[in-house]
């Protein structure tokens, strides 16, 4: 069991370390095995133990960004007391809102893998979500407009890395939520 934790511990360490890493760094050029073990203060083999390749890894730290959101979207869906417009609302609150105070942050670069590997599993999860929207029984063009200016801010904040003025951000996301209690 304690070897099972230290496993679990160990590669939490090496994701967040690609995570901090992929973040910083811009481009999957500079990324590498060395630099993410170094990050995480784990042997080279330590690491290749848990995860055989760069391309193994990247997998996993994108499996990890789509666990994680889809847990929190779970979460927020839970939270829920109004039930009409609830999946548009947890997506909202999922993509946008701080979590233990730090807003979801996806890497660039990860995206950019993601959509070049041709992800179709990892990519048909937010499908899935989306689709979750139609059961809202708000209007699926209001559906649809509120996830695309959830989804541009958040693509706005990862990949122009420039931040939305925070009470502009505010008053839209206010407004997003407003919009999903309409009919």
């Amino acid at each position: 069991m304690k070897k099972e934790r230290n496993a679990q511990q160990t590669q939490r360490r090496i994701l967040d370390a690609t995570h901090r890493i992929l973040r910083e760094g811009g481009h999957l050029s500079r990324f590498s095995l060395d630099t993410v073990a170094k990050e995480a203060r784990v042997s080279k083999g330590g690491l290749m133990h848990h995860y055989a390749s760069k391309e193994a890894l990247l997998h996993a730290a994108a499996q990890d960004v789509i666990d994680r959101f889809e847990t929190r979207y779970a979460e927020e869906l839970m939270a829920q007391s109004e039930t009409l417009g609830n999946s548009v609302r947890a997506y909202i609150n999922a993509a946008l809102l701080p979590d233990n105070g730090q807003r979801y942050d996806i890497s660039p670069v990860l995206l950019t893998f993601l959509r070049k590997r041709g992800e179709e599993q990892a990519l048909s999860r937010f499908e899935r979500w989306r689709e979750a929207f139609s059961s809202d029984d708000i209007d699926p063009v209001q559906a649809a407009l509120i996830r695309f200016a959830t989804d541009g801010m958040l693509y706005t904040e990862v990949i122009d890395r420039e931040p939305i003025d925070a009470d502009l951000r505010e008053k839209i996301i206010a407004r997003l939520v407003e919009m999903t209690s309409e009919k």
